[in-house]
């Protein structure tokens, strides 16, 4: 049997560490889903907003937040939605807006890049959210990604 394989069996059960308990998984991929216009953008600032604030059921101290949208204009959306949230400001970084939008793999080094500047200054990044997934992956249309 390849070393890499192992029977499920000999794996010792962990108990999962949670970003926002019971809900989204700490260090793991979380996908928030709707149709459109159902308020996905809005949950994500609420979320930003509380674990910014450090909030019981947040892991009980500030993290640090990336969001980066390609749907909405940080300054029309994001910014408005995340303050009227309560967030902790100085905690929630974005890119600047008009740059020109991620696309990955290929910018997959900015995101990394960033992240590590960020661990060098001393403020290591705790949450990273992409808004809307499928707009950083070229292969949808713009239908899907609308959809």
């Amino acid at each position: 049997m390849n070393g890499d394989i192992v029977p499920i069996a000999s794996l010792e059960p962990k108990a999962p560490r949670w970003l926002w308990d019971d809900y989204l998984l700490r260090g793991g991929i979380n996908l928030i889903v709707g149709a459109k216009g159902v308020g996905k953008t809005s949950l994500v600032c609420w979320l930003a907003a509380r674990a910014s604030m450090g909030e019981e059921g947040f892991g009980g101290r500030p993290l640090r937040v990336f969001i980066d949208t390609q749907e909405d204009d940080p300054e029309v959306v994001l910014r408005p939605r995340i303050e009227a949230a309560g967030a902790e400001l100085a905690m929630i970084e974005t890119r600047r807006p008009g740059q020109p939008p991620w696309t990955f793999p290929r910018d997959t080094d900015a995101l990394v890049g960033y992240l590590a500047q960020a661990d060098r200054r001393g403020n290591p990044v705790d949450v990273v959210v992409l808004d809307s997934l499928a707009a950083y992956i070229p292969r949808f249309t713009q239908a899907e990604i609308a959809a």
